[in-house]
């Protein structure tokens, strides 16, 4: 009898993974807008305005985590207008899926540092540093601030945001359009792309840049989007994106010490 109740709770994992979502109450238009508030709001806040402070201030003071603080705001103005065009409709704001899920936040976390741990142990003996996320290249530079912000903008803002926009907009958005297994693929496509985008430099990949600023966030955007799918919260995706952050620090704080 528990055999049987395993196996169709099993099924019932994978009918969820492959199933079209229902169709949110959002068009392509809502879809493609919502994307370029997030990506605009990262790159002229947290890559623009950042390089403009380098270029002027860079010798008056130190510079080491200007950029972290320009996507810590960029993530803050973009999720936070993002969650605001959401919430005037009531049917939006539900679709967008921010409830509590059955699963314990403490599994969700650790799931996310698991596939930290996992991203790591296929890395083992691959290239040297590939196990350190882009966001945090400018690590050896950080004092105490810039560690409480990097764990702020990993931990909280970063999940929260992206998450929002690539769980709960564009998640149902493309699976029902285009089904379940095929919208979880491309979600987890641009979300590889938006990493490489915002965080990496497209001009310059080599074996390094591309496992972390493309492979390893796609990869992660697939377990994001089976998250969501089987347990139906964006709010679940958020812990799971906390805990990889959470891992992502821990990493290279190891690396730090080495």
């Amino acid at each position: 009898m528990a055999k049987k109740a395993k196996t169709a709770a099993a099924q019932g994992w994978r009918a969820r993974l492959g199933q079209a979502e229902e169709t949110p109450p959002w068009r392509l238009f809502d879809v493609l807008n919502s994307f370029f508030v997030l990506f605009l709001a990262m790159v002229l806040v947290g890559t623009m305005l950042s390089q403009i402070f380098f270029t002027l201030v860079s010798p008056l003071t130190d510079t080491s985590m200007v950029l972290l603080l320009g996507w810590s705001l960029g993530g803050a103005i973009g999720g936070g207008l993002l969650y605001f065009l959401r919430r005037r409709n009531e049917k939006e704001l539900k679709a967008l899926r921010l409830i509590p899920t059955k699963q314990p936040a403490i599994f969700l976390v650790l799931l996310g540092i698991g596939f930290g741990i996992l991203v790591d142990l296929i890395v083992l003996a691959g290239t040297a540093g590939a196990n350190v996320v882009a966001e945090l290249s400018y690590a050896r530079q950080y004092g105490l601030a810039g560690w409480v912000l990097a764990v702020l903008f990993l931990v909280i803002i970063q999940p929260v945001a992206e998450e929002l926009l690539f769980r709960g907009m564009l998640h149902p958005y493309f699976r029902a359009l285009i089904g379940g297994w095929p919208g979880l693929v491309l979600t987890a496509i641009l979300y590889g792309v938006f990493h490489l985008l915002i965080y990496g430099n497209p001009t310059a990949l080599d074996q390094t840049s591309a496992w972390r600023e493309l492979i390893a966030p796609f990869a992660g955007g697939l377990l994001l989007g089976g998250v969501r799918a089987i347990s139906g919260s964006t709010r679940a995706a958020m812990l799971v994106h906390a805990g990889m952050g959470a891992f992502a620090i821990m990493g290279a704080l190891v690396l730090l010490n080495n």
